[in-house]
């Protein structure tokens, strides 16, 4: 108990109590330019590093050290920190300059985040103490301890080319290791981003280090919208007042092998002493309507080319050794592993599709080693259905769950085929004649899902079964 007292008066000596003492239990109770000692249970002002920026900093300036905003000041010039909306927030940007763009464009995303729900679209990925809140129409994403990190990601690709990604920073409040960044995330080694470090503004490219791309300090309101866009090759970074007249901040050239990604809202503390990055997200690409996926019947593929062909990506779990993707001379596609119990090997489609009205392979053996399913596969994040061989039976399951078999069938060509409401799992011949094995009626969400052909040790109970697959001819 002694120490414990001696660490709250160090605490509370070396930074000083908003007057009159704000109590809290953690940083969203404080007024900005104030964390919550925990320990003494009150606001303190946070170090000489800060800078926190809102509606109410009426010059619209960076806040020196010596200036923090009042202890007083009220929730409305806080830009709504209390979790209702400040009254110069809209539910979508003051003007709509685009069109949705092509089916799998960026423009696929969209949220003015007004359920209060996470949306399927997204997913959280942050370390032990991160926090998010989606209230009052906006996503709030907090990191409030060192080394640490929040970050809100859509589950699929979009594709970036002659597209752009806008966001509304309805507030933001960064220590003097923190930051709050708009990123879109290619491939490995690719990414690209827009942020607030520390109170200053820059652009980012992961793949050749460039992580302060047009340096300018962050003032508000004139910089509380975001963009990142694509022209001809080139990502630009932009900013704006109002998510009309934007200015360019700066620019950088890409060479990925295609402009599919991800978006990444985020905060994070990246090194010393315990900070906060704390940002209310609003708006994300509200100046447009929102695009459709491309229907999965318009692509295929035959596998004549070498390599591990784009637009797929490779995915693996409990494959200890990795899993092979080779396309061979053949004009096959043949994956390997040696696989645990659950594990898989899955050769996936960058984006979403919708499932309209088909997806199709051919498997070129008619058997598989003991537990280990050759096949389909249709993922959305909350459900999944898989359609394959096992040894010398198809079987079908829903989520992990198997629902039909046949047996000894020779029939190489698997389909899974949407009709109305129900989903058709059928097989068929070299003549193109279809016979049904399953038909379900289903709730997935068939205008977006991930479609994927490989392995999968559904029902191994050792490990190291090693297996080797070849398919072709993809919606051919």
């Amino acid at each position: 108990m002694r120490n414990i007292l001696a660490l709250l008066v160090v605490a509370t000596a070396a930074c000083p109590l908003p007057t009159p003492a704000t109590p809290c239990a953690s940083a969203r109770d404080c007024p900005l330019g104030y964390s919550c000692n925990t320990l003494a249970g009150y606001c303190v002002a946070v170090d000489g590093g800060s800078v926190d920026h809102a509606p109410g900093d009426g010059a619209g300036t960076d806040l020196a050290a010596t200036d923090h905003i009042a202890a007083d000041q009220t929730a409305a010039d806080r830009g709504g920190f209390d979790g209702t909306r400040d009254a110069t927030s809209n539910d979508r940007a003051a003007c709509v300059s685009f069109d949705a763009g092509a089916c799998g464009s960026i423009s696929v995303f969209g949220d003015d985040f007004s359920d209060g729900i996470q949306s399927p679209i997204w997913e959280d990925r942050g370390s032990p103490t991160f926090k998010f809140i989606e209230s009052g129409g906006r996503l709030n994403l907090s990191a409030d301890a060192s080394n640490q990190y929040a970050h809100w990601i859509t589950w699929w690709n979009g594709d970036l080319t002659g597209g752009s990604i806008t966001v509304e920073i309805d507030w933001r409040g960064i220590g003097a290791n923190g930051e709050i960044n708009l990123a879109f995330v290619g491939p490995t080694g690719h990414l690209v981003g827009l942020g607030d470090r520390a109170g200053i503004m820059r652009g980012f490219k992961d793949e050749t280090g460039e992580w302060n791309i047009g340096n300018l300090p962050a003032r508000w309101p004139d910089h509380r919208y975001w963009r990142i866009r694509e022209q001809s090759g080139e990502i630009l970074f932009d900013l704006s007042a109002d998510g009309c007249g934007w200015t360019n901040l700066g620019s950088t050239q890409v060479a990925w092998p295609n402009l599919l990604g991800q978006i990444d809202l985020s905060t994070e503390i990246y090194s010393g002493s315990v900070q906060h990055a704390d940002a209310w997200f609003d708006n994300l690409n509200t100046d447009r309507p929102i695009a459709p996926w491309c229907n999965a019947s318009a692509s295929s593929n035959d596998f004549n080319s070498t390599g591990t062909q784009s637009p797929w990506l490779t995915e693996s779990w409990q494959v200890p050794g990795g899993c092979s993707y080779v396309i061979d001379g053949n004009g096959q596609l043949v994956i390997s592993g040696t696989f645990n119990p659950g594990g898989w090997c899955w050769y996936s489609l960058r984006q979403a599709q919708q499932l309209d009205p088909q997806v199709s392979i051919e498997l070129i053996s008619t058997t598989t080693p003991a537990g280990v399913l050759a096949g389909l596969k249709l993922w959305t994040p909350t459900a999944s259905v898989t359609f394959g061989r096992i040894g010398n039976r198809l079987v079908v399951y829903v989520n992990t769950q198997q629902q039909a078999v046949a047996d000894n069938d020779p029939r190489s060509r698997l389909r899974i085929r949407r009709d109305g409401s129900t989903l058709a799992f059928e097989i068929g011949d070299a003549n193109d004649v279809w016979s049904t094995l399953f038909s379900p009626a289903t709730s997935m969400d068939l205008s977006a899902v991930e479609v994927s052909i490989g392995l999968w040790a559904a029902t191994t109970t050792s490990d190291g079964v090693a297996a080797s697959f070849a398919f072709d001819n993809y919606n051919l």
